[in-house]
C-alpha cells in the first residue's frame, strides 16, 4: 500500500467520523456503519416491501404530462438507458411471460418497470416462486433527468390498475436500503415493508447473509 493509499483511507475514515457527529441519530449511525460494511467487505442491503391491491388506491399524477402503457416488444430497444440490461434480456423477460410498463412524454421513454407473474428472481441471489394473484415489480426505472416530477409513484398506480384488472390481489417490490427516493415513492404508493436480504459482493459473485423474505410470501 503506498502513502497515497493511506492518505486515501484516512480521509475516507475522517469523513465517516464528521458525518457520524453531523447525524447524530440512530438513523445516521445505521447509514454509516451500511457505508462502512460497503465499503470493507461489499456488504448490501435490499429492501422488500408489499402491496394489498384490495385496499384503496392512492390517487396520484405526475408533474408532467407522462402516457403510460404495456410495451410492445418491437420499443425494447429504445431502452438505452438501461446500459446493464441487454434488448435479449429484455426479450427473454417478455417470453417468460412477464410484462414491461412504459411511461412516454414528448415522444421520448422517460420511465420504465418490469412485472413478474411467476417469480421473485435476482441472478446469483434469489429466485422464489410466487402464489397466485400476485405479481413482482422490477427494474422500476426513471430517467435521471426526470426525477422528481413524481413520475415512479404514477407509474405504480398505473400498474395497480393493470393488475387489478388481471385480477392480482398483491404485489412486491425490492430497493437499495440507501436509495431514498426509491423508498420514498414505493411507501407514498401504499407500500408497507415486510422483509431484508443482506448479502456481499465478492468479485463478480453475491453471496446471502440473512434472508427473512420467502418464508414471508405468502402471509
Amino acid at each position: 500500500m503506498n502513502s497515497g493509499d493511506s492518505l486515501n483511507q484516512v480521509a475516507f475514515f475522517h469523513k465517516l467520523i464528521r458525518r457520524i457527529k453531523k447525524w447524530g441519530s440512530l438513523h445516521g449511525t445505521k447509514w454509516m456503519l451500511g457505508r462502512i460494511l460497503q465499503k470493507i467487505v461489499g456488504w448490501e442491503c435490499l429492501i422488500f416491501f408489499r402491496r394489498d391491491l384490495n385496499r384503496q388506491p392512492v390517487v396520484t399524477s405526475s408533474k408532467i404530462d407522462v402516457h403510460f402503457y404495456l410495451a410492445a416488444p418491437i420499443e425494447l430497444k429504445q431502452f438505452a438507458y438501461a446500459e446493464k440490461i441487454s434488448n435479449q434480456e429484455h426479450l427473454q423477460d417478455l417470453e417468460s411471460g412477464a410484462e414491461c410498463v412504459i411511461g412516454k412524454y414528448q415522444n421520448k421513454i422517460v420511465y420504465s418497470a418490469w412485472i413478474n407473474f411467476h417469480r421473485i428472481y435476482e441472478a446469483g441471489l434469489f429466485n422464489w416462486s410466487l402464489t397466485p394473484p400476485q405479481a413482482y415489480l422490477y427494474r422500476v426505472f426513471t430517467g435521471p433527468e426526470y426525477r422528481g416530477f413524481n413520475i415512479a409513484t404514477a407509474g405504480y398506480q398505473f400498474i395497480f390498475q393493470h393488475l387489478q384488472r388481471r385480477h392480482i390481489h398483491q404485489c412486491f417490490v425490492a430497493t437499495n436500503f440507501e436509495n431514498y427516493a426509491s423508498i420514498r415513492s414505493i411507501e407514498k404508493s401504499g407500500f408497507s415493508r415486510f422483509g431484508k436480504i443482506h448479502f456481499i459482493k465478492f468479485r463478480n459473485h453475491r453471496f446471502t447473509l440473512f434472508e427473512n423474505v420467502n418464508s414471508r410470501l405468502r402471509r
